[in-house]
């Protein structure tokens, strides 16, 4: 059986995190970039295909160990896209399994929107033709899918977190502002690693999140060092 060695204490079984939605939430600092960077090389040693948004740029040493694609505009991208190419890419990687970096540090928001928007727009639609596993790993995720504003983007996003389960589509949802997240996004997330959070907001998700008392979350998530998470799956939770 295939196991995602996520820590010492954590393995998680390949088959259920497909089709799942996984959320990493903590502030800036906080160790959520390194517990995804894990995730992502679990997911890359079995040779799953997904796409990681890539908002600064920060994921092509992957290609050093894994055969992956990186597209976008940046220095270190191996093909250089425009906004018109996003549904041809999408194609090629779902279609031949092949798992991309969508680098979108070199363009301006208004283009980055447009881009995926096209890009996972294709990426629903095929998958309900092929229905097999596919990943994608969305960082700074209240950017794309924000509380209380509806965009054209946010609602393919949140389409294929709440409903690509049955054609095989799962997600990584990363943000260091879980207060500015979509809710109804948020609370569908069937496996949360939550690192340290300060604002009262965000605490507040925790607190809505956790099956325990309000004043056990505080004292838990104060504790919390760098690189150290609450981890919760279903009713376990373990730090």
């Amino acid at each position: 059986m295939k196991h995602l060695h996520i820590s010492d204490d954590i393995q998680l079984k390949l088959d259920d995190v497909i089709g799942r939605l996984i959320a990493i939430l903590g502030i800036r600092g906080s160790g959520k970039t390194n517990t995804s960077a894990v995730i992502l090389e679990e997911l890359l040693k079995y040779n799953m295909p997904l796409t990681i948004v890539d908002i600064d740029g920060e994921y092509w040493g992957l290609k050093e160990k894994y055969e992956i694609l990186a597209v976008g505009k940046s220095e270190n991208v191996d093909v250089k896209i425009e906004v018109e190419h996003a549904e041809y890419v999408a194609e090629v990687s779902i279609s031949k399994n092949v798992p991309v970096i969508l680098d979108v540090s070199g363009y301006l928001n208004e283009k980055i929107y447009k881009l995926l928007f096209k890009y996972f727009k294709r990426i629903w639609y095929l998958a309900g033709k092929f229905r097999k596993p596919y990943m994608i790993i969305l960082e700074e995720a209240h950017e794309f899918i924000p509380q209380c504003i509806k965009t054209d983007l946010k609602e393919v996003i949140t389409r294929i977190a709440l409903r690509g389960r049955k054609r095989g589509l799962g997600a990584v949802i990363i943000s260091q502002r879980s207060a500015k997240v979509e809710k109804d996004v948020l609370s569908q997330a069937e496996i949360l690693f939550l690192h340290k959070v300060v604002h009262p907001a965000d605490l507040k998700v925790y607190k809505e999140i956790l099956p325990l008392p309000s004043k056990d979350v505080v004292d838990m998530v104060t504790a919390l060092n760098v690189g150290e998470c609450i981890f919760y799956y279903g009713e376990f939770v373990n730090l």
